[in-house]
């Protein structure tokens, strides 16, 4: 399995999606031929049943990549869809009818992203305490609707080596070691955005609300429309940065 923050992106934009057949349970399954596993940054994660629920708030810029990789999903769908409609259905189909039937592997709720997965049935338990490792095997089609197959795999079957850790514990009397989170505020400093110190309480109070607001619209609009998902994903992120911004100013205040 590969991190996330490891994974290269061009291996979807590459993947070949083989002619949907019957699958087990009824479905149609067009497989793709690369195997892709992914680990999962550390998040809330639920188990319900043979369901892992796991969700993330929209506005934390550890999951930006995770928010591209989602993104990117959804473009492939639809344009592999797009293309291949004479060849997989013998029918001309419409942009507008495959956005419509495609259902996303997430859904919003209130400030949170939440993605839902079954379990491999090959392993019916999961360490929900450790990262989650996922398979994308490919996009499943029911009668109205389709979506990707995607199921979590558990890490504990075959750990990997973190050599992170074993510097960690070695050093941790080190006073300028670099941390997880000053790399993730280095990561976004080339986006920084000057923010005026002259403004007064309520008025950032006022903007970051509406921040909030436009961040998450961005959010719903591209869960809605594949198409245009790229463009609203930028205008997303460059949101988060001005609100991060904005909060940090707000938090002066106090």
């Amino acid at each position: 399995m590969t991190a996330l923050e490891d994974f290269d992106f061009s291996i979807i934009k590459n993947e070949i999606f083989d002619i949907p057949n019957k699958n087990i349970n009824n479905t149609y399954l067009s497989k793709i031929n690369t195997d892709i596993e992914i680990i999962l940054p550390k998040s809330i994660i639920i188990e319900n049943n043979d369901k892992i629920i796991y969700s993330f708030k929209i506005d934390d810029i550890r999951f930006i990549k995770l928010i591209e990789l989602l993104n990117l999903l959804d473009e492939t769908a639809i344009n592999v869809t797009l293309n291949k409609t004479i060849n997989w259905f013998n029918k001309d189909i419409t942009l507008e009818k495959i956005q419509e039937k495609y259902n996303p592997i997430y859904n919003l709720q209130e400030e949170n992203i939440v993605l839902i997965f079954d379990l491999d049935e090959k392993n019916k338990k999961c360490n929900i305490t450790d990262k989650l490792g996922i398979k994308i095997y490919g996009l499943e089609f029911y009668k109205n609707k389709f979506k990707y197959l995607i199921k979590t795999h558990n890490l504990e079957i075959k750990k990997e080596l973190d050599f992170s850790d074993i510097v960690n514990s070695e050093n941790n009397k080190l006073t300028n070691k670099i941390n997880e989170d000053m790399i993730n505020d280095l990561a976004m400093n080339d986006t920084d955005i000057s923010i005026n110190t002259c403004m007064s309480k309520k008025d950032l109070e006022s903007i970051i609300h509406e921040k909030r607001n436009y961040t998450k619209q961005c959010f719903i609009q591209a869960e809605k429309i594949g198409q245009a998902a790229e463009n609203l994903r930028l205008k997303a992120i460059e949101s988060i940065n001005e609100l991060k911004n904005y909060e940090k100013t707000y938090e002066n205040y106090s």
